[in-house]
């Protein structure tokens, strides 16, 4: 009698549930502490590495309010900051990680002078092409007076492309048809296991 190819292995058995285990939980985000504390790991052994461009990264601190007052900020002043970093500076692109929208202003902002301070940042967008505004989309205590705007993803059943809502963009004549570069400046709190970005 021929002896049957297949072996049964025990070991196999017993190894099983260890990747089923592991899918189910990585499937209900059980894992996202483990796999941040060993990302963490990983950039700490690895050091810093040598970057391809030089990135600066300018903030507004105490001092800086102090300069500037208190918001809400002209945003003349943000084209100006722009103008200076590209020509003074040398920068060859400046982002900006806020959206600059009709819908951030509060009633405190005189509405001729905001216009003001945004046909000056305008300006700097048309002399300037290489400024990045962000665009995002409002969720929770975020939104806006104009409700929600769900980030359309796919694992969402956002398919329909005509359905789905538009992110929040910074105001004309900051952006319009030709001119204005804009990226999302969105996050997925449901990977990232928190509220921080």
């Amino acid at each position: 009698m021929a002896k049957s190819r297949f072996s049964f292995s025990w070991r196999l058995l017993f190894l099983l549930p260890i990747p089923v285990l592991w899918c189910v939980l990585s499937q209900r985000g059980s894992l996202q502490f483990l796999e941040n504390k060993l990302l963490d790991l990983s950039f700490r052994y690895r050091r810093e590495i040598a970057s391809p461009v030089k990135l600066v990264y300018v903030d507004l601190d105490t001092r800086g309010l102090q300069e500037i007052g208190e918001r809400p900020w002209d945003r003349e002043k943000f084209g100006l900051a722009a103008a200076a970093l590209i020509e003074a500076g040398g920068a060859k692109a400046v982002a900006f990680d806020f959206v600059f929208s009709a819908l951030s202003y509060s009633a405190l902002v005189d509405p001729a002078k905001a216009e003001q301070g945004n046909k000056a940042f305008g300006r700097v967008i048309h002399r300037h092409r290489n400024i990045l505004l962000a665009a995002q989309y409002t969720f929770g205590e975020a939104k806006t007076q104009e409700g929600a705007r769900q980030f359309p993803f796919l694992r969402k059943g956002f398919v329909d492309r005509t359905k789905n809502d538009v992110p929040e963009m910074p105001q004309y004549p900051l952006v319009g048809p030709t001119w204005g570069r804009v990226g999302l400046i969105d996050f997925d709190t449901e990977y990232g296991g928190d509220d921080v970005p």
